[in-house]
């Protein structure tokens, strides 16, 4: 039995990894083509107008590789079976605060009312702090990139019986209801985003909230407009 199950475990991790490299494969394999491509253009073009077009589109290119494989190596490191560290008593305040100022000019770039509010009685929770500072990042920035420029951004911790809740709301483009689901998938990209994205935030953001016990929901957003992102961890 033992050993059965063993076996089980290998097989299940080997599964993962073959999974995890196809999807990484097929999608690097799509901006690097991009930049050879724009590469290809740089080379050929015949006045200054269509080097710096083509320089443009070719930093953006890069820029998309690079993060694509910043998140693929997150990723990595949060499958099941790569969790090593145990969790520890960590502050969901003093983080979401960390992460709050650090992408205020961020927001202030696009002129947006960026609020933050902690209501909850206790934010202490069980988690690595590392994993618990990307699942807030990946959720504010969000936020804030697909918001409109003078939009707005609530964040907020409350606590409710044992629970600690994260939530952050805008009055921007939103999700549509039935794609709300389907944005935890990895690479998934909602039909019709003209940012540049590699389609696995949300995806790490989900397995990092579900490691440590808690859930992700999307709601309506502020005054019915945009969405909000609701976490719920247990307190420590």
């Amino acid at each position: 039995n033992a050993l059965n199950q063993f076996l089980r475990r290998l097989e299940t991790s080997l599964n993962i990894q073959k999974q995890f490299t196809a999807d990484a494969a097929h999608e690097l394999r799509t901006p690097l083509t991009a930049v050879k491509l724009q590469l290809d253009i740089l080379e050929r073009a015949n006045n200054e107008e269509e080097k710096k077009d083509a320089q443009s589109k070719l930093r953006a290119g890069v820029e998309r590789s690079i993060s694509l494989i910043k998140n693929l190596l997150v990723l990595a490191r949060l499958e099941p079976e790569t969790l090593t560290a145990e969790p520890e008593c960590v502050d969901l305040d003093e983080i979401v605060l960390e992460v709050f100022e650090n992408l205020k000019p961020m927001a202030d770039a696009k002129v947006l009312e960026y609020y933050y509010k902690n209501n909850a009685k206790n934010t202490k929770i069980n988690a690595q702090n590392d994993k618990i500072f990307t699942l807030a990042e990946i959720i504010i920035q969000n936020a804030i990139l697909y918001n409109e420029e003078k939009g707005r951004i609530d964040i907020t911790l409350s606590s409710d019986k044992n629970e600690v809740i994260f939530s952050v709301a805008d009055n921007g483009v939103g999700i549509p209801a039935k794609e709300r689901v389907r944005v935890f998938d990895r690479f998934y990209r909602v039909l019709g985003t003209q940012k540049t994205g590699s389609g696995l935030g949300l995806s790490i953001a989900k397995n990092i909230t579900e490691q440590y016990g808690g859930t992700i929901a999307i709601e309506d957003g502020i005054n019915g407009q945009g969405c909000a992102f609701i976490v719920c961890f247990p307190t420590a």
